[in-house]
């Protein structure tokens, strides 16, 4: 369906009209543009599909190269860590300590704090794409043992930038009991945050900086040798989950639109365009979307949005990504979007036209952007600026 949309809109960009000749037109066949601003009909806000380690191709920049542990008010965070291809020559050795090295990468919130979590035996496989934050609370000792490992709660030791966290020697001695990947004796670990006020963002697995994946240092006794050695491993899989009260978020006020990186939560803005007259030809088509400062929180993170066309599948179409433009509009931000082909394309199908919004750094940043909906004022509410002209008048009579 992608390469069929993009197709679409490629074949209606030809029938544009541009300036180009027009002083060599007679007067009768030169287009007359007309501009139309329609607000918007809806405004909504609904999570988009979990995050996992593979990347997302709906956000262009979405690769997880973080993991993220801690909380923020309802904004909850923690990571799946599994070491895999562990060396055949350990099977069976006795583990007499152990560490789990990160390296801190980035941070939302009150930096200044140290985020505080337990560390959990993990149960279940936690690759597949329909595990959100919400299983592990709704299916308790499904995919992680709520009973936290000693050595209990804390954030560990930071030695020249890294974090050190002792590893309970019994939860790691079942991953040597064979190095067969049986799917029965390693299931990693999580770190499950609780919300002090930041979250922490330590280096994935995926991280394109090899210094900053997670690490497993192991000291050990192996038969026949009697001094206690050391290995450290660097690969693996891992992932982390968000959870978000929304209905707690927004039930000050449901007619703003939400959107909030992270945990994936995306707004849909849509429109009624039927009052423009057919057939008609789009040159422009810019959305507007004013933002309520005092709602949002945009932390660290890019001062970006990207926009979304939603097909009548209800899908978003992931090769169709429009980044956003930022103003000052008697002193509120407004984000624009250049979406002429969308445009094009709601008319010459008759599609709903329906725009999805998402944070352009979902997988690097917990920012906020909220932004008014329906029933704020005229000024403040979304709305389209489509530039278009009718058919072409014909010179002389002539078709």
């Amino acid at each position: 369906s992608h390469f069929l949309l993009l197709a679409l809109l490629v074949a209606g960009c030809s029938e544009d009209p541009t300036l180009v000749g027009v002083g060599l037109l007679p007067p009768g066949d030169l287009p007359v543009f007309s501009v139309d601003t329609p607000s918007a009909t809806a405004a909504s806000t609904s999570t988009a599909i979990p995050l996992t380690q593979r990347q997302d191709l709906d956000v262009a920049n979405w690769l997880p190269q973080h993991l993220f542990v801690g909380g923020i008010q309802t904004l909850t965070a923690g990571s799946f860590i599994r070491f895999e291809k562990l060396p055949d020559s350990l099977t069976g050795i006795t583990v007499t300590a152990a560490d789990l090295i990160l390296v801190p990468t980035v941070a939302t919130g009150d930096t200044t704090l140290t985020p505080v979590f337990t560390i959990h035996r993990a149960l279940a496989r936690w690759n597949g794409d329909s595990l959100t934050y919400d299983s592990l609370t709704m299916r308790p000792g499904v995919y992680i043992d709520d009973a936290p490992l000693p050595p209990g709660l804390g954030s560990g030791t930071i030695d020249t930038g890294a974090v050190t966290l002792p590893l309970d020697t019994a939860l790691v001695r079942q991953w040597f009991v064979t190095t067969v990947d049986t799917g029965t004796n390693n299931f990693g670990l999580f770190l499950r945050g609780t919300a002090n006020g930041v979250i922490k963002g330590y280096g994935a697995f995926a991280n394109l900086t090899s210094g900053n994946r997670p690490r497993l240092r192991v000291m050990y006794l192996k038969s026949g040798v009697p001094e206690t050695r050391t290995i450290v491993l660097s690969e693996g899989s891992s992932r982390y989950l968000a959870q978000l009260l929304l209905d707690d978020l927004i039930r000050p006020d449901p007619a703003k639109m939400y959107v909030q990186a992270g945990v994936s939560y995306r707004g849909t803005v849509t429109f009624d365009l039927s009052l423009l007259p057919r057939p008609v030809s789009v040159s422009e088509c810019l959305l507007e979307l004013t933002l309520d400062s005092a709602a949002s929180a945009r932390g660290n993170g890019p001062d970006s949005l990207y926009a979304f066309y939603m097909g009548s599948n209800d899908r978003v179409e992931k090769l169709s990504g429009v980044s956003s433009d930022r103003h000052t509009v008697n002193g509120r931000p407004v984000y624009t979007f250049g979406i002429p082909l969308y445009a094009q394309q709601w008319l010459r199908t008759g599609t709903s036209p329906r725009v999805v919004i998402a944070a352009f750094a979902e997988n690097t940043t917990f920012g906020r952007f909220v932004f008014h909906g329906t029933a704020a004022s005229i000024d403040l509410r979304p709305r389209l600026i489509v530039t278009y002209s009718k058919a072409i008048a014909t010179h002389g009579g002539r078709p």
